[in-house]
């Protein structure tokens, strides 16, 4: 299989060799550590971040967004009310949330030109999560995304590469759900991949396979063995959700990739509100060069990806039947830590005859 990557990417499909551009990991490292904790300045800092990988003035778009904050508030007051809260507590959250959502926001786009024009999209979303990792939640993911835009802004793809930076995923994914139904039918069918980077940075990447196309698991497979990494291609068994921006593209039979670098035995990590100390620096190494290395193989290949596409390519039925039927793996999640004046008051300690 390694052989059949290997001719895929230096072959009779690939007209030239692109040769990315290395991006030192401390340079990866250090853009972490400027995390915004705003929305609004996490937009700003994406769009720096793209000009710093070599993207023009006028190679960046910002794409607004029109958010329905009164159905947002309604949704919130429903789930806050199951939950036990006080009108009053309902009341200061849905003020904090209206002044939050009501602000303008855009979805962020750098794209590279290609010699055709076939597409690839390469996506992250930059949501701001109050009391979650400002880093992990989702700042590696687009620190990611504009370094492999740096990485092969110069390699000479022949695809399109769409470097797409998404608001607003924890309304419901209306960025990338409003930005993929303005799209044209002629746009959306020369769309040959898309992939989402998430959390990146706790540990190795792994792949998402709820979210993910078979043939794009087995070409990232391969492209992390090229690397020397070995690539979990796994379930989660108690996740809260399983929509993701790649629903929008995933509704219109567009094949997609899902790339995390969650450690399922400290996921509950995501939620505290820790920084930098969560992320290891060679783990999101790692992701940078196994996504570049995708990308790559992805440039000259025939589309779709089918089963029988890997058939003819020498995977057996097992292994594809594999790729399918993925581990399952349950994630370690807690609840937010509650600030000091909302923890209920400890009960007293039982006495010896009766029982807690």
């Amino acid at each position: 299989m390694m052989l059949v990557l290997m001719w895929w990417c230096c072959g009779g499909w690939l007209a030239q060799d692109p040769s990315p551009l290395v991006v030192p990991a401390d340079e990866l490292f250090d853009e972490l550590r400027e995390a915004p904790l705003l929305q609004q300045e996490r937009e700003q800092r994406l769009v720096e971040l793209f000009r710093q990988a070599g993207a023009a003035e006028d190679g960046i778009e910002l794409f607004p967004l029109k958010i329905e904050v009164d159905q947002k508030l309604q949704s919130i007051e429903r789930k806050l009310r199951e939950a036990g809260q006080s009108a009053a507590e309902i009341l200061a959250i849905q003020k904090k949330e209206r002044e939050l959502w009501s602000q303008p926001m855009n979805n962020v786009i750098a794209r590279i030109p290609g010699s055709g024009d076939r597409i690839l999209v390469l996506c992250a979303n930059f949501d701001a999560v109050e009391g979650g990792n400002r880093v992990l939640l989702n700042w590696t993911g687009c620190v990611a995304m504009a370094n492999v835009y740096q990485s092969l802004r110069a390699a000479g793809l022949s695809h399109q590469l769409w470097c797409v930076g998404f608001a607003a995923q924890g309304l419901g994914c209306v960025g990338s759900r409003t930005w993929v139904q303005s799209l044209q039918k002629e746009q959306l069918e020369k769309i040959d991949a898309v992939i989402d980077l998430e959390c990146l940075g706790m540990a190795d990447p792994a792949v998402f396979a709820d979210q993910s196309s078979v043939g794009l698991k087995w070409v990232a497979r391969e492209a992390a063995r090229e690397i020397g990494l070995e690539l979990p291609i796994r379930d989660y068994e108690n996740l809260p959700s399983k929509s993701s921006d790649l629903t929008a593209f995933r509704s219109r039979k567009i094949p997609t990739l899902f790339i995390d670098g969650i450690d399922p035995s400290r996921a509950d990590l995501l939620f505290k509100p820790a920084g930098i100390e969560a992320v290891d620096p060679k783990a999101m190494d790692s992701a940078h060069r196994l996504v570049v290395r995708i990308l790559l193989a992805l440039d000259p290949m025939p589309f779709p990806v089918t089963t029988e596409v890997l058939e003819e390519k020498g995977l057996s039925r097992q292994d594809i039947a594999l790729l399918q039927k993925p581990s399952i793996v349950a994630l370690t999640l807690r609840e937010p830590e509650l600030p000091a004046d909302k923890k209920p008051a400890e009960s007293k300690p039982a006495s010896d005859h009766e029982h807690p």
